[in-house]
């Protein structure tokens, strides 16, 4: 067990050398704090630990599972094992939220820019004001689309991992197996 652990530690030491020297200096924010959150995980060692110490770490006993008492200290420390829901909202607020991103809102900005130009420019027949305005109109509007679509993607995917979610579960309890509704 100890070669797999002095394997594992040199990889990923040098991936983090190779990391280091391709990226350049960290920077600051979510992204980082991101990664360090990863790093904790992958140095997680608790499918290596004996049981005896795994039962000391968890707080119970695999042959007797949790008391009713420590079930209810172990919620108020750290609240109910489920998922969160988000507040719902509405497709079409989300569908307008994605064409009036900041970014969107310079390109229409823009196209409605060009098509005043157009409407005010003497020569008629130079028609690239109307033209530009109408390509920057399709550019944001099917972009708004394609991240509108992906944006119900992923809330379809959580969606759908939610049903997952068995409706009992059997855990140990005084003792005793009992079935519980899973939440």
């Amino acid at each position: 067990m100890q070669d797999f652990e002095d394997n594992e530690k040199t990889i990923m030491d040098s991936l983090d050398g190779l990391a280091k020297a391709v990226g350049g200096k960290k920077k600051k924010g979510n992204v980082n704090e991101a990664a360090d959150g990863a790093e904790q995980i992958r140095q997680w060692r608790d499918q290596i630990w004996p049981l005896d110490v795994l039962e000391e770490k968890l707080g119970t006993k695999f042959a007797t599972g949790l008391t009713d008492a420590q079930v209810g200290e172990k919620r108020r420390m750290h609240g109910m094992n489920c998922l969160t829901e988000k507040d719902k909202v509405h497709p079409c607020i989300l569908f307008l939220k994605e064409q009036t991103g900041f970014f969107s809102l310079l390109l229409w900005f823009g196209s409605f820019l060009c098509f005043i130009a157009f409407a005010i420019q003497e020569d008629k027949s130079d028609e690239s004001n109307l033209y530009l305005g109408i390509v920057l109109a399709v550019v944001v509007f099917t972009t708004g689309v394609f991240s509108y679509s992906q944006s119900a993607k992923a809330d379809s995917l959580m969606e759908e991992f939610k049903n997952m979610i068995p409706p009992q579960a059997g855990v140990k309890r005084n003792g005793e197996w009992v079935d519980l509704e899973a939440r």
